[in-house]
């Protein structure tokens, strides 16, 4: 296990590099000129090859990138091209925001969806299974901007039940419906999954073996039949997780949720070099260790899963 876990995490260090120098070669290779965009359109020539010259746009490509690698390997992901700030510190003011809503998201899906799933196993082919299912699918199918829209139109512009921009840090009603957005397509995948897995060990001898030894039914499930279940769905709620952090660029922007996904939103859109690589670096690297975390998790929830060096 040592070696196992010595080894995932060595790779992340090659695989990040990868990820950085793919979005550095991106940014400077796509259209647009952060110097102009920051200046605005009554910026003078002059200005903006001074701007250039100040941000280092005028070097070779080459020479922006090794410097780029140079300030990385100190800690230092340099600072916005618009606000000046380190991008470190816009990314740590933005972080607990965003992971507030993420981590909404994934309880309100996990609970839901493992509920709805370990029911409708157990109910199979009856009326509320079909029903399961069936939203399960519609759930899944929906993209989340439009169940956006369409939380926003019901629940803010006719109903007025719920605010629809922005958020307050003491009213609680801001973060139902992202989270809502965000929670629709989790939900469809944990309770499709906590079903197929619940109906495969159900009828397992060791199920079977413990109805046997007189346990209570809701003990069986709860002990025996569900935590094996639970594999894949652990899985895919680390694999989600990272889904979920790139899925909040969307939502955040429909309900100006000011988090990571609204910072790296309005970073391509300014052409805000730094800020974009220093949050795409941020995203992949907890995706990578959550990826560690689902793997290692195995081992607890099945003792025949071991890692080997």
């Amino acid at each position: 296990m040592g070696q196992y876990l010595q080894r995932r995490v060595l790779v992340i260090f090659p695989t990040a590099l990868a990820v950085v120098t793919l979005v550095f070669l991106t940014l400077h290779l796509a259209p647009g000129d952060p110097a102009r965009i920051g200046l605005g359109q009554v910026a003078t020539s002059e200005d903006i090859e001074r701007a250039q010259d100040q941000l280092g746009l005028n070097d070779p490509l080459l020479v922006q990138y090794v410097r780029f690698l140079a300030r990385l390997a100190r800690g230092d992901m340099g600072n916005s091209f618009i606000t000046h700030e380190p991008v470190a510190g816009l990314i740590l003011s933005r972080l607990p925001v965003t992971l507030q809503l993420t981590f909404m998201a994934m309880l309100f899906s996990t609970l839901v969806g493992v509920s709805a799933g370990i029911v409708s196993a157990i109910r199979r082919n009856s009326a509320y299974d079909y029903l399961t299912l069936t939203a399960a699918v519609i759930g899944y199918c929906t993209p989340n901007f439009w169940l956006a829209l369409l939380l926003i139109l019901v629940f803010s512009v006719n109903l007025r039940w719920l605010p629809s921009l922005g958020k307050q840090a003491l009213d609680p009603r801001y973060v139902i419906l992202p989270t809502l957005s965000l929670s629709a397509p989790l939900i469809a995948i944990i309770a499709r999954l906590t079903r197929a897995g619940m109906l495969e060990v159900i009828n397992s001898d060791y199920v079977r073996t413990a109805r046997a030894k007189g346990l209570a039914e809701r003990a069986v499930i709860a002990r025996h039949a569900l935590r094996n279940a639970l594999i894949p769905v652990v899985t895919v709620l680390g694999l989600q997780l990272g889904s979920l952090l790139g899925g909040t660029v969307v939502v955040e922007t429909i309900f100006s949720w000011p988090g990571m996904g609204w910072l790296l939103f309005t970073g391509i859109s300014q052409r805000d070099y730094p800020v974009v690589q220093g949050v795409v670096l941020f995203y992949s690297v907890v995706f990578m260790f959550v990826t560690l975390a689902v793997d290692l998790t195995y081992s607890y929830l099945d003792p025949r899963v071991r890692y080997e060096g």
